[in-house]
């Protein structure tokens, strides 16, 4: 006799295989590019910064 949950082993192999693919075309393109645009504004507001530190301390 074949287990029960068997049966639907198929059917939940298939699913998460296609979250997988999911994630792997869509979502990790994505956080890429999120984690590109978070370094870009590091660097932007790193060089702001930089650029006001002078004039702080001059005025201390």
């Amino acid at each position: 006799m074949r287990n029960i949950n068997s049966a639907h082993g198929n059917a939940d192999t298939r699913l998460w295989m296609n979250l997988l693919s999911v994630i792997n075309t869509k979502l990790k393109p994505s956080i890429g590019e999120i984690k590109e645009r978070m370094n870009q504004y590091a660097d932007i507001w790193s060089q702001k910064l930089r650029a006001v530190k002078p004039d702080r301390c001059a005025k201390l």
